[in-house]
């Protein structure tokens, strides 16, 4: 993680794409490929980005413990800014857009927990159910999303950084199937790059009592 960084970006990492310079935005991504350089690739950028993480309790591995830690710190190092949890952090969100601040975040996260979530109709995995809370505060603050996607690309090991022109709408029916789409096209691209293969069926079904959504519908 020491090599992440603007110099270790312009030695191993090439960018696809408009990364945003200023003002307000949201860039989503997948648990995919090597996410680290993305990060710096956006935080170089854009000087008030904040990477979005869901915390975990303490493990009862020390070297798990000390792993977390150290990679938070990595985050805030090559962002500039202490990562942002989740939990009651929507008006935190609110307020930094507000500001001028950016937010990364992953948009494949099982919706244990949360009692708004909507099915997304991939082609790749069938119906999958996520959390909607993002896309609802983006689509009614107006602010602009950028898909991503990050990995380390054969032969060259270079990491490459993917990145959608951003859409700006409020329009939330559009930015989840784009959402649909941007997954779709990552596992065309390298199936084996998703990390979650094993915890595939944590998006195939909604918690009881959930709250759910079509694309269609909202």
């Amino acid at each position: 993680m020491t090599a992440v960084g603007a110099a270790g970006l312009t030695r191993w990492a090439r960018i696809e794409g408009d990364l945003p310079k200023r003002g307000a935005y949201l860039a989503l991504t997948l648990h995919y490929g090597a996410g680290m350089w993305a990060h710096a690739a956006f935080g170089e950028a854009h000087r008030a980005s904040r990477w979005l993480y869901a915390p975990v309790a303490p493990p009862a591995d020390r070297w798990m413990a000390w792993l977390i830690q150290r990679r938070l710190e990595a985050l805030q190092r090559v962002m500039g800014h202490a990562p942002l949890p989740t939990g009651g952090s929507a008006s935190q969100i609110v307020r930094w857009w507000q500001s001028g601040g950016g937010v990364m975040a992953l948009y494949d996260v099982p919706v244990h927990g949360h009692r708004r979530c909507v099915r997304l109709n991939t082609r790749r995995l069938g119906p999958v159910f996520i959390p909607l809370g993002l896309f609802q505060m983006a689509a009614q603050n107006r602010v602009p999303v950028y898909f991503y996607r990050c990995w380390i690309s054969a032969p060259d090991g270079l990491r490459r950084v993917r990145i959608a022109p951003p859409l700006c709408t409020d329009d939330i029916g559009v930015l989840l199937r784009h959402a649909a789409a941007w997954w779709d096209e990552a596992l065309d691209h390298d199936a084996a790059a998703w990390h979650f293969w094993p915890g595939l069926s944590h998006f195939q079904r909604a918690p009881t009592g959930a709250v759910i959504h079509e694309p269609d519908e909202i």
